[in-house]
């Protein structure tokens, strides 16, 4: 469907896209969602955006469903006779703010309602925006060169009000969310392989811990005061710790906004914990459910002895009947002692 910039609403059917192309939902990435669709004669739709719609019949029940609402471009596309042709790109409609970028040096004040902030960026850019209450008060002032954009402005203060970065809904609604512990969260879904199974036999399986960090140095660094924190993972019992690597791969994170030695410690432990909790995944392929990234399922494949709960990471949905699925599963577990090595001024 055309659908109106300014309203948010559809104006009517586009007719000359075809079957095939993809959705992508990754939540690991700035943008959230991308996509293409092969295209004939695509008409001129001027700025307005483009939603994705599937409808699906069964036993006379019919149900339509959103997928997402996108910008469109298409770069390049293949001309013959009276014939156009080509695949055209959907992007996020974040990437309006990442367009964005300040022209002069920006200065949040110190006492500012950062996520009352966030989201009045995010909807002086024209977009529709919904953000979890919120009370925190900056401590100290925040300031941006020129140049930055509105996403990455955002996405800052979100992660000082301890919110998860900007994420949009199919309706093209930007939403903040207060960050939600992954590790913790409990199946929502179980998926077997029994005579309901939806799942193809063929499960990837990753494991990848080469690069993994076992120490994280937290720098704060601003016009007021500049301090550090050192946390280790020094646990004989982790196969990510120094002493079972045999190393130190050492991670250096740098904020701006960290009222206390205590508190970048904890910040120091919350960018280890992270990057030890997600190294271990599976990708499966299946036939079409309203998953949702972030969202904790358990896999029971007993044919091949696994027992899987993970996290939703990205989904790729195909665009054409069936919508088959491959969907990755991230698990999230902190399973190590932290060793806490000093914070200091600098």
């Amino acid at each position: 469907m055309r659908t109106s910039r300014e309203r948010l609403q559809d104006v009517y059917a586009i007719d000359a896209f075809g079957d095939g192309g993809t959705i992508e939902y990754n939540s690991l990435t700035e943008l959230k969602v991308s996509g293409s669709v092969p295209f004939v004669h695509l008409p001129d739709i001027g700025n307005d955006f483009v939603r994705i719609y599937s409808i699906s019949e069964l036993g006379g029940k019919v149900e339509q469903l959103l997928h997402g609402t996108f910008i469109i471009a298409t770069p390049t596309s293949t001309i013959k006779d009276t014939s156009q042709q080509g695949s055209a790109d959907m992007y996020s409609l974040l990437h309006i703010l990442a367009d964005i970028k300040i022209v002069t040096p920006l200065c949040i004040l110190a006492g500012t309602d950062v996520v009352a902030y966030a989201k009045d960026m995010a909807q002086s850019a024209g977009l529709k925006c919904i953000a979890d209450a919120s009370s925190y008060l900056l401590a100290a002032a925040m300031n941006y060169d020129a140049g930055t954009s509105y996403l990455s402005i955002i996405n800052d203060l979100c992660a000082v009000a301890g919110f998860a970065s900007a994420d949009i809904d199919a309706a093209g609604t930007v939403l903040l969310h207060r960050h939600i512990d992954l590790a913790s969260m409990a199946p929502s879904l179980v998926l077997k392989d029994d005579d309901r199974c939806v799942f193809a036999t063929d499960v990837r399986y990753e494991f990848d811990i080469f690069d993994v960090p076992n120490v994280v140095v937290a720098v704060v660094s601003n016009e007021e005061e500049s301090f550090s924190a050192t946390v280790a993972n020094n646990d004989p019992l982790s196969p990510f710790s120094t002493l079972r690597r045999g190393r130190k791969i050492v991670e250096v994170e740098t904020f701006t906004e960290i009222a206390s030695l205590a508190d970048l410690e904890l910040k120091a432990l919350d960018v280890l914990t992270e990057k030890t909790s997600t190294v271990e995944s599976i990708e499966i392929r299946h036939s079409y459910m309203p998953l949702q990234t972030n969202q904790c399922i358990r896999l029971d494949y007993s044919d091949a002895d696994l027992s899987f709960t993970g996290i939703v990471s990205k989904i790729s949905m195909a665009l054409a009947p069936g919508m088959t699925c491959s969907t990755r599963l991230q698990r999230y577990e902190r399973n190590f002692t932290p060793t806490f090595e000093g914070a200091a001024l600098i």
